[in-house]
């Protein structure tokens, strides 16, 4: 039987890929994979409609569509890479240090 990869691992990976995307100036198909890939990941995590999902998907937009999406701006490719980069190291950090009761 094999050990599944903890969901801590798995978000942690997913934030590494994003220095890839910023490598690539980013690029606007990249960008939208990275975050269709994280609300995934979220979603095979949490389920699809989990708080943790949802805030990612309010954080990034609900829908990634790579093309024509400006670099710049509210919405441009950049403000929601940062979010969505905030939004997973959040939910990470959550997992790391659960709240005591």
């Amino acid at each position: 039987m094999s050990n599944p990869t903890p969901p801590a691992e798995r978000i942690q990976r997913q934030l590494e890929r994003l220095a890839h995307q910023r490598g690539l100036g980013p690029v606007p198909n990249g960008c939208s994979q990275w975050i269709d890939q994280s609300r995934a990941l979220l979603e095979s995590i949490f389920g699809a409609d989990s708080e943790k999902a949802g805030r990612f998907s309010a954080a990034v937009g609900r829908q990634a569509s790579g093309f024509g999406l400006p670099l710049e701006g509210d919405w441009g490719i950049w403000a929601r890479l940062e979010r969505g980069e905030a939004a997973l190291r959040e939910i990470l950090a959550r997992l790391e240090d659960p709240p005591q009761e």
